[in-house]
């Protein structure tokens, strides 16, 4: 197992706390008000934040500290009792990367949020608690063993708010996007297969349901250090090398292992 699955989730203490929240807000509030032209260079724990302020204005509030962290416990909680175990790295496994995701679902124009990789529901927990009344729609590959106690809980919690496509996303998300030509996403987040090919594709199919108006792309696992960083990155940075994708933010964890970036489509004027 590589070094950044051996970690487990803990309720943090209050300081490590408070400097995830002020990370996590100096990161966020950079990203939606910043003006600063995009960096290149990336140190671990470094956060490069800018965006255009006219693009991600209006509706921004600090994230409901004990609500998403009750959120993540109960989680955890759900997947205990059926005793279960994740084994997979998760974002609930950084705190910096859980309240960053949240403090963007708090903005008010976010209604809804689709993802690439539900495994083990961290990230859609924290989504859906973080926001009174986004939809999720996640896409993913079945997980035989933990996969049906934690969807079954975020469906218990946010009844009427999640929505899951089983199925090889590559296949998935086209067809989605056939039978619902009006659903565009505010929040876009790639954490699905880790080849570079599902990561490709999955950024380009999610291309064409980005929200017209504005929106924002995550990519997990990205400027970090571990295997399974390399192919996602390499599409993240074809992407922004193509000029399709324009990178925003980016954080590197200070050991190294985990990273990730946040973006946005250049869309074509139809």
């Amino acid at each position: 197992m590589d070094q950044s699955n051996q970690q487990r989730w803990a309720r943090p203490s209050f300081p490590v706390l408070i400097g995830a929240v002020a990370l996590s807000l100096f990161a966020a509030y950079g990203f939606i008000h910043s003006n600063r032209p995009p960096h290149h260079g990336y140190a671990p724990g470094q956060h490069v934040v800018s965006a255009p302020s006219a693009h991600y204005s209006g509706g921004f509030q600090p994230a409901p500290l004990p609500t998403v962290l009750d959120a993540q416990d109960s989680l955890t909680e759900a997947l205990k009792k059926a005793g279960v175990v994740v084994d997979e790295g998760n974002s609930m496994q950084v705190m910096e990367q859980t309240m960053y995701y949240a403090l963007v679902a708090q903005q008010e124009w976010i209604k809804t949020i689709c993802e690439t990789g539900f495994n083990g529901g961290h990230s859609s927990v924290t989504w859906l608690s973080s926001s009174w009344d986004a939809t999720l729609f996640s896409f993913d590959l079945p997980h035989a063993d933990y996969g049906p106690p934690a969807r079954a809980h975020v469906n218990r919690t946010f009844p009427g708010r999640f929505y899951i496509t089983d199925g090889d996303s590559t296949v998935t998300l086209p067809r989605f996007r056939e039978a619902n030509p009006n659903l565009h996403c505010d929040v876009i987040h790639v954490d699905g297969g880790h080849s570079y090919e599902v990561a490709i594709a999955d950024l380009r199919n999610f291309y064409h349901m980005a929200s017209p108006r504005r929106h924002i792309v995550l990519m997990d696992d990205l400027r970090c250090k571990g295997g399974y960083c390399v192919e996602p990155m390499r599409a993240w940075d074809q992407a922004v090398a193509e000029g399709w994708l324009n990178q925003r933010a980016c954080y590197t964890k200070s050991d190294g292992w985990r990273g990730w970036c946040a973006g946005e489509y250049v869309l074509k004027v139809e």
